[in-house]
């Protein structure tokens, strides 16, 4: 008689890899989230965010993923147009109480890219490994390593939550959200809530079991080593990032 083991997602099962030999180093991306952050948060003209956003959906293309990439630019282009229509045809109506938002969307559109590499571009056991090569404290590793697994496990639960609505009629669409958005809230988040919780204390057992806390060296199959793709990569990473700061110092504002 076959008997089937079920597990919380992502507690139990290697770390998502986008390609079975890796281009890029973890080392060469964490790198790269760095200075995504730091360009982001300088810039003050629109035409050099929008370049920034379009560069950097190349990368995560690249590296991460190209549906990802693709999703990125049109979510940031959609809230750049849902904020020029309220600001130049709706000033006056409710709408208005969605322009900070929508700002803060199109000031840190680009650092949506940050999140994509990081959980996209390498897996869970690389990105120790490199966070170990750098000498990163072992309380931070861990924390990092457990947030790592547990995002896309957010995502996961949201899509089971999504599922056994609509089995009992009850669709999680936006005119459900507007006829009775307390009752939606409640249903999204009650179990929602419950399940992180459980998830989160099987990551927990699942790290220690895996020997995260040991403290001997930590080995890795695939060796963390500096390729020629990784040069690459810095050489257009810096080309890229001096041409929008380029466009935001003398381009249009």
């Amino acid at each position: 008689m076959a008997v089937s083991v079920q597990t919380a997602p992502g507690v139990l099962t290697p770390g998502r890899s986008t390609r079975s030999t890796p281009l890029i180093d973890p080392r060469t991306v964490l790198l790269h989230i760095l200075l995504l952050w730091i360009v982001t948060l300088t810039l003050r003209s629109m035409a050099a965010t929008a370049m920034l956003v379009l560069v950097t959906a190349v990368f995560v293309a690249v590296a991460a993923s190209a549906r990802g990439a693709v999703t990125m630019v049109l979510f940031w282009f959609a809230c750049v147009l849902m904020k020029s229509v309220i600001e130049q045809r709706a000033s006056a109506t409710p709408f208005t109480l969605l322009l900070p938002m929508l700002t803060i969307f199109v000031r840190i559109g680009p650092l949506m890219a940050a999140g994509l590499l990081f959980t996209g571009a390498f897996s869970v056991s690389r990105f120790i490994s490199a966070l170990e090569r750098l000498r990163v404290p072992r309380t931070v590793t861990v924390t990092l390593a457990v947030m790592l697994r547990f995002v896309p496990t957010i995502g996961q639960e949201l899509r089971h939550i999504d599922d056994a609505l609509r089995t009992r009629g009850v669709p999680l669409t936006p005119v459900t959200f507007l006829r009775a958005p307390v009752r939606t809230a409640e249903l999204i988040v009650v179990p929602l809530v419950q399940r992180c919780i459980t998830v989160a204390e099987e990551l927990s057992a699942a790290a220690i079991t895996r020997g995260l806390e040991r403290p001997a060296p930590r080995t890795t199959r695939i060796p963390l080593v500096f390729r020629a793709s990784d040069g690459w990569y810095l050489v257009l990473l810096a080309l890229s990032t001096c041409g929008v700061l380029l466009i935001d110092r003398w381009g249009m504002r």
